[in-house]
């Protein structure tokens, strides 16, 4: 008995600790801080997109964010589009309501719609998402922006720190068409559209990737290890704006003889299909939905994660990242989704 009371205060004690650290962290993270993590992102337009419903539980930590990150951009260089379509059966509206006015006291660019604008029905799910996707990215073709020169950040009902998505956007020294943090609920939560570069599903838990090169990132300490992936959306996106515009690119469900997938898997196969291979997951941005599991995998996961080696891996070196479209195809084991 006394040794499950131990048990109990130690356990308390410890996750108390781990609280302090990460309330000291995310409350007195300084701007001069966030100075070093910025080279890529001023001077260049963003377009940020979601989708949100019932998510009154995140709103406030979202919208704040949200704003930080506006407020390092700046108001001229950021449109913000939200589709909650009249769905909610909370307070989510609301929230968005008071979003709203604040960009517009701003003068920040948005088209917030919290009226029914598409009635789901009996619609597919991923044909409603489709379209409801689509509806939020469609206020960009009315911008006069460069649009080689901007970037689509799509975030879903995520809990995140805006130096995510700065993290973000700096993945591979913004060399990217494409690129996904992690997102996390219990375990890694877009295992159905996140494929590694061999067309292979991620795995729920740590270390995530099979093959050599990717592990190699995994293990790294570096925040720009960013992994090249086929396809990916784990909760927030960063992604180039000129396929949308020039390509006509949409979120789309399967075609006829395709098999069904996500929306977000076949928007990444037709950048794929249009010569835009350079898609990426960068696993040092881990975003979760809700506060919990976001200090949970940022803050504790990490330091509980065995380091195995890499030799323990079933892996081939030199098969790693050197692949193209072509011989992608002809050679995936799941072919039968194209």
């Amino acid at each position: 008995m006394i040794d499950y009371l131990c048990i109990a205060v130690i356990s308390r004690v410890i996750i108390l600790i781990c609280f302090i650290v990460i309330t000291i962290h995310y409350f007195y993270l300084k701007k001069d801080d966030v100075v070093l993590l910025t080279p890529l992102i001023t001077k260049r337009y963003y377009f940020i997109a979601a989708l949100l419903m019932d998510n009154e539980k995140i709103m406030i930590n979202w919208n704040k964010e949200l704003l930080k990150f506006i407020e390092i951009i700046g108001n001229d260089y950021v449109y913000v589009s939200i589709i909650e379509n009249g769905d909610s059966e909370d307070r989510t509206r609301e929230y968005l309501e008071n979003l709203q006015d604040i960009l517009n006291k701003m003068n920040i660019k948005n088209n917030i719609i919290i009226t029914k604008l598409f009635d789901r029905y009996g619609q597919d799910r991923v044909a409603w998402l489709a379209s409801l996707r689509n509806a939020a990215i469609n206020p960009l073709k009315s911008l006069d922006w460069d649009y080689n020169n901007t970037r689509i950040i799509f975030l879903n009902d995520i809990w995140f720190h805006y130096i995510d998505l700065i993290k973000l956007i700096n993945s591979n020294n913004g060399m990217y068409d494409m690129v996904c943090g992690m997102d996390f609920y219990y375990t890694f939560y877009d295992d159905w559209v996140a494929r590694d570069i061999n067309g292979n599903h991620l795995n729920n838990n740590y270390p995530y990737f099979h093959d050599h090169l990717s592990l190699k990132k995994i293990f790294s300490n570096y925040g720009d290890d960013a992994i090249h992936v086929f396809s990916c959306w784990n909760g927030v996106t960063v992604m180039v704006a000129s396929p949308f515009i020039q390509d006509q690119i949409r979120f789309r469900i399967s075609y006829p003889n395709q098999t069904y997938h996500s929306e977000c898997f076949w928007l990444c196969y037709d950048f794929w299909n249009i010569g835009l291979q350079h898609i990426y997951i960068n696993p040092h941005v881990k975003v979760a939905y809700n506060w919990f599991f976001y200090y949970l995998i940022n803050y504790i996961y990490p330091q509980l994660h065995i380091k195995v080696h890499m030799n323990t891996f079933d892996v081939n070196e030199n098969n790693d990242d050197k692949i193209s479209m072509s011989n992608f195809i002809s050679s995936l084991k799941w072919r039968h989704y194209l």
